[in-house]
């Protein structure tokens, strides 16, 4: 390698090796000789043919190994939310191969893709893109700007709502399913997997083990839990263990997208804001409030992590404000000094 300089800058072409047979040299341009030099023996020693092999890969195709390498640890769900990622996002990202990648490309894609879509999707969509490429070059960290993800605010029924809800509710398919939510904290999936043999009616609980998602092809599936903390057992009240136990042997629940259509029509009808899934957040709340230690909660609602625990503890915080000021409110108009001053 001779550095030569032309036009105000040094250039040099630098022999980093053979990739297959083909010698592979790299161009470079510095303010200096010495920048050079420097950056010809970074170059030499970060060479990686293997990364470099890869470089000819799509980004599509890299996507494609990675999801395919996945396969055996991920859940069917996963797959499936992959393979629609793989479909939909970033065309022309997916076209382009690995080493022509640059910032400003990678992030043109993010910003229009961003422009129809909501931040959370647009993460979770470049995650896959980061971690499917990193696999083929580790060396791959793009200095690029994802949109802020807001997160939602907690939204859950107040006791009054749920016993109206209740009170609708009482002997129509979706009952068992609102109840187990309400009073147990079990989710969609979970609930829709669950047979009359996993309620234990002597030590009064259920257990949960299984999980039902929809795979790739669009079946719906009966697996293990995603994660350790998810296959646990959890406490069922008196009154609900009876009308199980009313039910036949055979009897099976609602399917997962059932559960939430049944429940977006009650929602609609009784002015709730919250999902079906809000009904577990009123259970993990209760628990909260009731001052229930915080490993007890993890175990009964299968979190792996403390992390939406801190969320259930901000949104009682919240509610812990507006109680105080309606409080206040009330003996603020009860002020004695206040009346004194109306008569003078």
């Amino acid at each position: 390698m001779t550095p030569v300089k032309k036009n105000g800058q040094w250039h040099a072409w630098v022999y980093l090796g053979r990739v297959d047979g083909k010698v592979v040299n790299k161009h470079i341009i510095a303010n200096s000789k010495t920048d050079v030099m420097l950056m010809a023996s970074e170059l030499k020693k970060s060479f990686d043919p293997r990364t470099y092999k890869n470089g000819e890969i799509t980004v599509g195709e890299a996507v494609d190994r990675y999801i395919e390498k996945r396969r055996s640890t991920c859940s069917p769900k996963t797959i499936r939310e992959y393979l629609s990622y793989r479909r939909t996002a970033f065309p022309d990202l997916m076209a382009t191969k690995i080493r022509d990648l640059t910032d400003d490309f990678c992030q043109a894609e993010i910003d229009k893709f961003a422009s129809g879509h909501a931040p959370k999707s647009v993460k979770s969509r470049w995650t896959l893109v980061v971690s499917s490429v990193k696999a083929l070059n580790k060396n791959f960290n793009p200095d690029v700007e994802l949109p802020p993800v807001k997160r939602k605010r907690l939204e859950m029924p107040s006791p009054e709502a749920l016993q109206a809800l209740f009170d609708d509710v009482s002997g129509k398919p979706i009952e068992l399913p609102i109840y187990l939510a309400c009073m147990c904290g079990l989710r969609r999936g979970e609930i829709s997997a669950l047979r009359k043999s996993d309620f234990d009616f002597e030590k009064k609980l259920v257990r949960i083990n299984k999980d039902m998602v929809m795979d790739e092809h669009a079946q719906w599936i009966i697996k293990p839990p995603k994660t350790d903390a998810a296959n646990r057992s959890v406490p069922v009240p008196d009154w609900l263990l009876q009308i199980v136990q009313k039910k036949p042997s055979s009897f099976t629940f609602m399917r997962p997208t059932s559960i939430t259509d049944a429940f977006g029509k009650l929602a609609q009808k009784h002015g709730l804001s919250c999902s079906f899934h809000g009904l577990r957040h009123y259970y993990a709340s209760v628990m909260e409030s009731l001052g229930i230690p915080e490993s007890y909660q993890m175990e009964r609602l299968g979190h792996t992590t403390n992390s939406m625990l801190k969320r259930y503890q901000e949104y009682l915080r919240e509610k812990e404000a507006e109680v105080n000021d309606a409080l206040m409110d009330h003996l603020n108009a009860l002020n004695p000094k206040k009346k004194a001053a109306t008569t003078e």
